[in-house]
């Protein structure tokens, strides 16, 4: 949990810094080969179910430390106020769990995975995590 808070203060000092150059992932990659987000979009209220996919997903990207060191998986935890313009362009209304690949060509490949992510975590917080697992290997080994 430690490791992802660092990755996560990371990655707004490096937004921070861009020097206000707004552009998507896929566009701030592009000398990479393969970029997969996971990117987890919530309200400023958060119920149970909403935690708790919060806290799954988290536990589940430690397995991924090399990778994220590596930058070729990131985590975005996005407010949906603050990032309007990227909730909309994924048709994001409320709380979201999405995994999204990009190529070195800035096309990306979504998979939602929030229907599963609330079906799945209050009942078999396993099966979400095996759910993103297969998502994320599948987008990694492309």
């Amino acid at each position: 949990m430690r490791r992802v808070l660092v990755i996560l203060a990371l990655c707004v000092g490096v937004v921070a810094c861009s020097g206000g150059k707004r552009g998507s992932v896929a566009e701030n990659q592009q000398t990479k080969k393969d970029v997969v987000e996971v990117l987890y979009f919530h309200g400023a209220q958060s119920c149970a179910s909403c935690k708790a996919i919060e806290r799954t997903t988290e536990e589940l990207l430690e397995e991924y430390e090399e990778a994220i060191d590596q930058g070729e998986l990131i985590y975005s935890k996005l407010d949906l106020i603050d990032n309007e313009e990227r909730a909309e362009k994924y048709g994001v209304a409320w709380s979201s769990l999405l995994v999204i690949a990009y190529d070195n060509e800035g096309s990306e490949q979504v998979t939602d995975l929030t229907d599963h992510a609330y079906t799945d975590v209050m009942t078999d917080s396993e099966r979400l995590k095996t759910r993103l697992r297969a998502t994320i290997n599948n987008y990694l080994t492309e």
